[in-house]
Formats: C-alpha cells, structure tokens, sequence
C-alpha cells in the first residue's frame, strides 16, 4: 500500500495519479518500496521497468516520448459553461404513458407548479430529466 501511496501526489487537495511525465519518480517510489522488502534494484532497471508499465520497450523510447510531449502547447483548460434550460412541451399523456410502462424505479409524477406543469424522470445514469410545460401567461 505505500508503493502505491508513494506514486500519488496532491494537487490541490485531491490525490492524482501521476502520468509517464512523472516516471522518474515513479520508478524511485518503486524502488524505494522494493528496497524496504529486501529487494535491491538499480535506478536503470527501475526505469525500464516503469517504460514496461506503459507499453514501452525501454526507457529512451519513454524519455524521448516526455520530450516531444512537453515541447507541445498546453492544453487548453476545461470549462464549464453555465446550463442551458431546456424547454419541451408535452402533456399529460407523457407522464401517463411513462407510468403506464410500470418502471420498478421510476414512477414520474406529474407536478403543478405556478408557471405550468413539470414531469421528473430518472435515467438509469441518475441523471434527473425534467419534462416542462409553461402554462399560458406564465
């Protein structure tokens, strides 16, 4: 468990797994590890085996890989824009016939808010769907 503990770092709070960017220090953790049990390893064999882990066949091919990936531009950050609502027109016979399938899970019912009418369903991701109806004059 703390080789394993030893190839994660903190990033802000959260742990991350390191990426073959990181194989240097991938490869000390586990060498540090094995060296705790009474296994001694070269830093070079540590190496290739830390390329092996990444489906590559040595340690200069990895090396080579982490320099022409660090001379690309970074990634553009992800963002996260504000929802969109989306707005569907249905009746009553929607959430009739979705309770008519008899779900064992989802029985949707059908809501009168002061704006017009609204029908939640759950998908089998748990993401919740809402079927809306603005009234007239709402």
């Amino acid at each position: 468990m703390r080789a394993l503990t030893g190839m994660l770092r903190r990033n802000e709070g959260t742990i991350v797994m390191r990426t073959f960017r990181d194989a240097k220090a991938m490869a000390k953790a586990m060498r540090d590890a094995l060296a705790a049990r009474g296994h001694d390893i070269q830093h070079s064999e540590a190496l290739e085996i830390v390329a092996r882990q990444f489906g590559l066949d040595s340690w200069n091919i990895l090396s080579a890989k982490i320099g022409a990936d660090a001379l690309r531009a970074p990634a553009e950050p992800v963002r996260f824009e504000p929802p969109a609502p989306i707005f569907r027109i249905f009746d009553e016979a929607l959430q009739k016939g979705l309770v008519a399938k008899n779900y064992r899970y989802n029985r949707p019912g059908l809501e009168r808010q002061e704006w017009g009418l609204e029908c939640q369903v759950i998908d089998p991701f748990g993401n919740r769907i809402r079927f809306l109806e603005v009234a007239d004059g709402a």
